[in-house]
């Protein structure tokens, strides 16, 4: 019995410990809110911007730099995924594009097209504010 004890207070003090997402970074991402800022800057880049289905994954705290110079500009802050799917000219919806947004202080500062996958992605910088 004692040995359950043990074990079931190690996994407490475990759970205890884990900190929600964007404790130590300052303000949390209002994720909702930050959907809508992309959506407001993205639809104009977007062919059948209307028919368009976002998915996006969860905020985690990092940086995205920049094109500009010869070494770029980072900035850090909350980073939001999503896959955007859209129609073609036939009307099929064609293969999702992956872009990430950059949000400081609940506000847009930078978004960027992921080209490629996995260790050799890239981005392209399709806004910066």
């Amino acid at each position: 019995m004692k040995v359950y004890i043990l074990a079931f207070s190690i996994v407490l003090s475990a759970c205890a410990s884990v900190q929600p997402v964007g404790q130590g970074q300052g303000q949390q991402l209002d994720v909702k809110a930050a959907i809508n800022q992309a959506h407001e800057i993205l639809e104009p880049m977007l062919n059948e911007s209307s028919s368009a289905e976002w998915k996006c994954g969860l905020p985690t705290w990092g940086d995205i730099r920049s094109t500009k110079g010869p070494r770029g500009v980072a900035l850090t802050g909350w980073v939001l995924p999503c896959s955007i799917s859209t129609k073609d000219n036939s009307g099929v919806y064609a293969d999702a594009q992956t872009f990430v947004f950059l949000f400081i202080d609940q506000k847009l500062r930078r978004a960027a097209k992921v080209l490629g996958t996995g260790t050799l992605s890239k981005q392209q910088v399709v806004y910066d504010n």
